[in-house]
């Protein structure tokens, strides 16, 4: 099931936008080139992402692990592609501790343009082995594509792109901003709200 899903995800034929929108989005197909942390000491607590074993897919909870290879992953019965888009350290539980965000990149072999969000905090006992808090998945692009994902005072901020007055899916106007609280093991939503896109385009923000 695991790998149908993978397959369905990786295989999802998206309608291809006009051309002078894509002219307009200046977006490329080729991955984002990883993004590594100012904090080296926050890293030391964690293990290189580029070459880790994730415990499962995001749309797959409780599946079968994956293991990125310099950064890299291919499916091999789909012939899909999961890229290290980048990793943020912040701390996103309120514990004074900065957790990793680690944003993958799914390479659909079309126009579509998901990623998957893992959020691992630190081990002490076993750095190499982080422990998972969350996992998700993005859009598209203007259909709940991925802004940003970051920390904000203790809590963590996922903003997404939404299609009210998008101008295709490469151009959307808004994006929405939901801001979750960590109590008993898990991130809750705590309110959210709507904000005009300043680029006009689906980019990842760094």
């Amino acid at each position: 099931m695991i790998k149908s899903k993978l397959s369905t995800v990786f295989f999802t034929v998206v309608v291809a936008v006009s051309s002078a929108c894509a002219q307009q989005s200046g977006m490329e197909t080729k991955p984002d080139v990883p993004k590594s942390s100012e904090h080296g000491e926050v890293q030391e607590r964690f293990p290189s992402f580029s070459n880790f074993t994730f415990p499962h897919y995001c749309f797959a909870p409780g599946g079968e692990p994956f293991v990125l290879v310099e950064g890299h992953h291919v499916d091999e019965v789909g012939g899909g592609e999961m890229r290290l888009s980048r990793v943020k350290y912040a701390d996103v539980t309120g514990d004074g501790e900065e957790e990793a965000l680690v944003v993958l990149a799914i390479s659909t072999g079309g126009t579509s343009h998901p990623y998957c969000v893992f959020i691992f905090a630190a081990n002490p006992a076993d750095p190499g082995r982080p422990e998972l808090l969350w996992t998700f998945e993005s859009g598209d692009r203007a259909n709940s594509g991925l802004r940003q994902v970051y920390g904000e005072n203790g809590q963590l901020v996922v903003e997404r792109y939404i299609p009210k007055g998008k101008n295709g899916d490469c151009c959307p106007k808004f994006f929405k901003r939901e801001v979750y609280t960590f109590s008993n093991g898990k991130f809750t939503p705590s309110h959210d709200s709507k904000h005009e896109n300043p680029d006009k385009t689906a980019v990842l923000v760094p």
